[in-house]
């Protein structure tokens, strides 16, 4: 990953992957992205999603909803569908941000194989 995360559901456990710290394109210190391996377990559920998630303000104290409170949501939500997910990932990130503007693009993708 290109400074995003990957986490995935294998085994009913939540996984995570840490990205390279490099942005995908030109660079003053271009250097090899790291190559991860997951083994293949049919069911696992991969989630894909840019950082306006996390960075987007909001909380009583308002503050960026951060990559820990999303992998707490995720481990909560393993056990329901992906339709189920989607709106409650939603909902959390709307009563988050309240009456804040959002921060950036906001995009979560669930991917089953």
């Amino acid at each position: 990953g290109a400074n995003n995360r990957l986490f995935y559901i294998q085994n009913n456990a939540l996984h995570e992957l840490k990205p390279d710290r490099q942005p995908v394109g030109k660079s003053d210190s271009e250097k090899s992205f790291t190559t991860q391996d997951i083994p293949f377990v049919r069911g696992t559920l991969f989630y894909l999603f840019t950082d306006g998630i996390i960075d987007q303000f909001g909380g009583d104290n308002i503050k960026k909803y951060t990559v820990s409170k999303f992998r707490t949501l995720l481990d909560g939500l393993k056990s329901e569908n992906l339709t189920v997910q989607n709106q409650e990932i939603s909902k959390v990130l709307l009563v988050w941000k309240g009456n804040n503007e959002q921060t950036d693009d906001v995009t979560v993708l669930g991917v089953r194989i």
